[in-house]
């Protein structure tokens, strides 16, 4: 799935333009920075209730 992705990934960027794909491209690190600091919280929970 992620070759096709990135064998198509100019056609598909060609539609929604520049401003389109920057906005695509900013969706991945939204996720990852959510995922983070879902990590930390639970590691800083755990922490708390080992004290």
């Amino acid at each position: 799935m992620t070759l096709s992705l990135l064998n198509y990934s100019e056609n598909l960027l060609r539609r929604p333009g520049r401003a389109g794909a920057r906005t695509i491209s900013r969706i991945p690190a939204f996720i990852l920075l959510a995922i983070g600091v879902q990590v930390i919280r639970e590691g800083l929970r755990g922490l708390i209730a080992g004290m």
